[in-house]
């Protein structure tokens, strides 16, 4: 069984490969391009934001200390400039 940092990190890594895959679908669905283009840069934006709490949750154990205003945070680069600069 799988630990908790373990669990929520490949729960976070399945959601980012299932908005990948919802990317792909809108290059074929029906519609308008801006509003294929704009559901596609949401699904974008959630990926990367999904890949920096990967990051933290991957680190976690490894750094020293997690700024206590990176923990929890879903903005990208909030995110990789706490990490970068407390490491």
């Amino acid at each position: 069984m799988n630990s908790a940092p373990e669990q929520l990190y490949l729960d976070l890594m399945s959601a980012i490969r299932d908005r990948l895959d919802v990317i792909d679908r809108l290059a074929s669905s029906p519609g308008g391009d801006f509003a294929r283009a704009e559901a596609a840069a949401f699904h974008g934006r959630k990926v990367v934001e999904g890949i920096a709490f990967g990051c933290l949750v991957a680190t976690e154990n490894g750094l020293n200390h997690i700024p206590r205003d990176a923990k929890g945070q879903w903005n990208a680069k909030s995110i990789f400039k706490r990490v970068v600069s407390s490491s």
